[in-house]
């Protein structure tokens, strides 16, 4: 048996294309899907500090409580898919459950994430106009990395993978779906 995990982001949920074609591709592959859903998150404004610590703070909690009782050892594989915030909470849980098996796949991460990502394998997917985490620091932090993550940059596309040209985005996402199929 193998498990996906899905921990979308603030106001990206699940059927957004990133998550819509992640379980397209996880389910092709044979994964039990498990989505995190939140409730009632507070809208987050870039820089904003405390509005962030409060959805981080609900989202943490809402996570802890949709997958307790999981039994990630009954599974041969589990990966866990995070998007923005979704990718911290990804992150910290393996850490705090030292689920160090567990395969990441990062879809436009925030900086938080790439601090607790150390000590399992995965992939990471980086539009380079992404204004919530500059290219920079992305690359600070995968030279500590190392080889247990893959990242995969896409030019002029923002946190949501997307540009603002319909067939740029279309081009992005053929590329994103194929890049994980391979994947997995």
């Amino acid at each position: 048996m193998k498990l996906a995990v899905l921990f979308p982001g603030i106001g990206y949920h699940s059927d957004k294309p990133l998550f819509y074609y992640t379980k397209k591709v996880l389910k092709a592959a044979g994964y039990e899907i498990k989505e995190v859903r939140y409730t009632e998150l507070p809208h987050v404004t870039r820089g904003d500090k405390g509005s962030m610590s409060r959805a981080y703070g609900m989202a943490h909690d809402q996570v802890w409580e949709a997958l307790e009782g999981t039994d990630f050892s009954q599974y041969e594989k589990v990966i866990f898919a995070g998007k923005s915030l979704g990718s911290v909470l990804a992150a910290e849980y393996t850490s705090a459950h030292k689920l160090n098996d567990v395969y990441h796949i990062s879809m436009t991460p925030v900086e938080d994430t790439l601090k607790l990502l150390g000590g399992c394998k995965g992939a990471i997917f980086h539009g380079l106009a992404d204004p919530w985490l500059d290219s920079s620091v992305m690359n600070e932090y995968m030279s500590t990395l190392g080889n247990d993550y893959t990242l995969y940059t896409y030019e002029d596309a923002n946190h949501s993978l997307e540009t603002g040209d319909a067939l740029t985005d279309l081009t992005i996402m053929q590329s994103f779906v194929k890049t994980l199929t391979e994947l997995i």
